[in-house]
Parts: structure tokens; C-alpha cells; sequence
């Protein structure tokens, strides 16, 4: 719902998700062995696929993103940013040979509506699979809702 340019939030929690990695040549396995996750009842996906914001930090040092905190805002407040596919190879998708061939810092975010009784359950636990991201990523959470009595903190810890 948008109220005077301003998305409203429901009761659910807001989880806005950074995700950036260094694109090199190689492949984040962050548990070896899971099994990819199928809806049953007593579990339920919710699927992150889709248009994320993507920004490239193309400065010198490629490291602007981190001295300048971009992950402290919304990743369109810190520069320009494209929708980005995922899953998909940023690198084959827009026709910019520096993206294509760009070695660095890149950032991904979307924001997500987590199901209130994620939260209210304090015994929910939420898994974050990523299915294919460079051997060094980092992930980045803001929760609108405060994680203090969710059994979440103990993997995920929002960022100040």
C-alpha cells in the first residue's frame, strides 16, 4: 500500500536484504551436502527471486561501498543502481563491457515481507540459502522489527 510516496508497513516484518560478493572465480558452498528446501507442513519458502537493486562499486580501490557504509542506506541513496535479475550472471545481462568484465565489489538489495509469526513465534528458525555467490560474500539483514527475542539473532544480527 503507498500513502503520500511512502510504502506503509504491515504488521509483518521488513527485512531488507544487501548481498554483495567480489566477483572473482568461485562458488560459495555454505553448507556442503544441504538439500535444496521443499514446502512441507511443518516448513515454508519464501522464494527471493526476482528484480533486486545492483549497483558495481566502481571506484579506484573498489571498496567506496564499505569506507562509505553503503549498507547502513538504501543501496539507490548511495548512488545509481539497476534492477538486476536473480538469479542470473550480472555480467551477461546489461551490454556494458565494464560490467561484463568487472573484478570487484558488487551489491545486491530487496526488500522482503517476512510472515509475522516468523517473528511473534520466537522459535522460528530461517534459513538465508544463497545458491550460488562468490567464495567471499557478505550478507547484510535490517530488520524493521527487532530480532532481541528471536532465536535469529544467533545467525543473522541486524546491522546498526
Amino acid at each position: 500500500m503507498v500513502r503520500d510516496g511512502r510504502r506503509v508497513q504491515q504488521r509483518a516484518g521488513m527485512l531488507r536484504v544487501l548481498w554483495l560478493f567480489a566477483a572473482f572465480d568461485a562458488v560459495l558452498l555454505l553448507d556442503t551436502g544441504m538439500l535444496f528446501p521443499r514446502e512441507s507442513s511443518s516448513r515454508e519458502l519464501k522464494e527471493l527471486n526476482g528484480l533486486w537493486a545492483f549497483r558495481a562499486d566502481r571506484s579506484p580501490s573498489r571498496n567506496q561501498g564499505f569506507q562509505e557504509a553503503w549498507y547502513k542506506s538504501r543501496l539507490a541513496e548511495t548512488g545509481p543502481v539497476i534492477d538486476m535479475p536473480v538469479p542470473a550472471s550480472y555480467n551477461d545481462i546489461t551490454q556494458d563491457p565494464t560490467l561484463r568484465d568487472f573484478i570487484g565489489w558488487v551489491w545486491y538489495e530487496r526488500e522482503v515481507v517476512i510472515p509475522a509469526h516468523w517473528i511473534a513465534d520466537g522459535g522460528t528458525r530461517v534459513v538465508l540459502r544463497v545458491g550460488s555467490a562468490h567464495y567471499y560474500s557478505v550478507v547484510v539483514s535490517r530488520m524493521s522489527t527487532s530480532l532481541s527475542h528471536s532465536r535469529l539473532q544467533k545467525y543473522v544480527t541486524p546491522s546498526p
